[in-house]
């Protein structure tokens, strides 16, 4: 990472991440409800400063990281009414059509990959894994 600022976020979403995983894990519903949303937020905060530059790809994954704060704020709200369910679901939805859009250009730019330019590797490997 470029920015010390961008990476002091990375590591704050990390510990967020851990803790929430941890409060979930051990059923502590107030703390699992309360840092439900800050990893996502502190995500946000730490792409949005280390990608400087303004293009389409760094609009499209914060529109799609905003997309999935509400998904994740909305699902906790879904034990009051289950229209907040549906509504979450939607959010992941935009959410992912977002993600879909801001790497579907890498995938033109990209060189042709390993099976692409082998097929016989990705037929003996399916046979070996599936039999």
């Amino acid at each position: 990472m470029r920015s010390r600022k961008a990476l002091r976020f990375f590591y704050l979403f990390v510990a967020a991440a851990a803790l929430h995983v941890g409060a979930e894990a051990l059923s502590v519903f107030w703390l699992a409800a309360s840092t439900k949303t800050l990893p996502l937020a502190l995500l946000f905060i730490s792409f949005y400063l280390e990608v400087a530059t303004r293009s389409r790809f760094k609009g499209y994954i914060l529109s799609g990281l905003l997309f999935s704060l509400l998904g994740d704020l909305l699902l906790l709200l879904a034990r009051l009414n289950e229209t907040y369910f549906l509504l979450g679901l939607s959010s992941f939805l935009a959410a992912h059509i977002f993600y879909i859009l801001a790497f579907s250009g890498y995938a033109k730019r990209r060189p042709r990959g390993m099976f692409r330019r082998r097929p016989g590797l990705f037929f003996l490997l399916r046979y070996m894994l599936l039999g």
